[in-house]
């Protein structure tokens, strides 16, 4: 009996130990998204001064740049090319043909 009873008590230790943990991640986490959402606002460009013409007037050709990849946080600066086969991925970042291009939804 009481072998039972310190493993039940071991096992609500744990629990506990585990549901306190997790709760302080949760705690830390929901705190950081106000910064991260401050910030992002802060990056942010109304959209009416982008979307006046559409970027694109035709389809790009397969294997063509058509456009950039841009990471400022990892300053990474890549091409895009239409399609996504081994000679445009060698190239830079490959874009699906038949999806959406950018600026047109």
């Amino acid at each position: 009996m009481n072998r039972w009873m310190f493993t039940g008590l071991l096992l609500l230790l744990l629990g506990g130990t585990l549901a306190a943990v997790n709760g302080l991640q949760l705690l830390k986490g929901t705190a950081a998204t106000p910064t991260v959402l401050a910030a992002a606002k802060l990056r942010t460009i109304p959209l009416e001064q982008h979307m006046d013409s559409p970027l694109y007037l035709k389809r790009p050709k397969p294997g063509s740049r058509f456009g950039s990849l841009i990471i400022p946080s990892l300053s990474l600066y890549l091409p895009v090319y239409e399609g996504t086969d081994l000679p445009q991925l060698r190239q830079g970042v490959g874009h699906y043909p038949r999806s959406v291009l950018p600026r047109r939804a």
